[in-house]
């Protein structure tokens, strides 16, 4: 992680907003249509634009979840576009789920399937247990705190236990934490995408003390 840099370029959030626009884009005309998806995508570039300087820096973006916090950003300023135009909560957040599922069906399958292999080797496992322990170190007020957890044979192959989120932090801040049980959803549609069998009993959205991923190949999500 970079420690002596406090914020991200502009160009680089600007990428990830471009990059994920057209799944956006074809969520809203599947619930909108017409005129009004060229307004929310004028709507929500603004509101990009206007989110910027709140960003926290959470470390560079080859950090995993720097790129997930960027692009929480993306999702919050749509929803905030959506509902702009009289969506309820629920619906705009239904629009950011199909977003997801459009992105995720945007990758070939193989592609996918490779993405959720790597995590069931020792090669991951070894960068988990590193990273999650530089996470306690709290180098940045923004970022996750978590866990590795090792897999219990019969029951799960890994997991993460996570007792800070940057995207609660951030979200709370911004004054849309309604909207982040929408973001922990894209979890399991990854997961289902990617064949790793992600199970998860409790959130800090939900007011638990930690959200409790656990990983098993092939499984189900529930």
């Amino acid at each position: 992680m970079d420690e002596m840099k406090e914020s991200y370029e502009r160009e680089e959030l600007d990428a990830v907003f471009t990059e994920l626009l057209p799944y956006y884009r074809a969520a809203a005309a599947k619930a909108l249509g017409g005129e009004s998806v060229d307004r929310v995508l004028s709507r929500a570039s603004a509101d990009f634009a206007a989110l910027v300087p709140d960003i926290p820096f959470v470390g560079s973006l080859q950090y995993p979840l720097a790129r997930d916090l960027i692009e929480s950003a993306v999702a919050l300023s749509f929803y905030r576009a959506l509902k702009d135009l009289g969506m309820t909560t629920g619906d705009a957040g239904q629009v950011i789920l199909d977003a997801a599922d459009i992105a995720c069906r945007a990758v070939p399958q193989e592609i996918q399937i490779a993405q959720g292999e790597q995590q069931f080797t020792p090669e991951w496992y070894g960068v988990q247990e590193v990273v999650s322990r530089e996470s306690h170190k709290r180098l940045y007020p923004g970022d996750w705190v978590f866990d590795f957890v090792a897999g219990e044979p019969g029951s799960f192959d890994w997991g993460w236990d996570f007792t800070e989120c940057g995207i609660c932090k951030f979200f709370e801040k911004q004054g849309a934490a309604e909207l982040i049980p929408y973001m922990c959803e894209q979890d399991f549609i990854i997961s289902e995408y990617q064949g790793t069998g992600l199970v998860r009993t409790t959130t800090l959205a939900e007011g638990a003390e930690r959200c409790d991923f656990r990983y098993k190949k092939g499984r189900r999500v529930r």
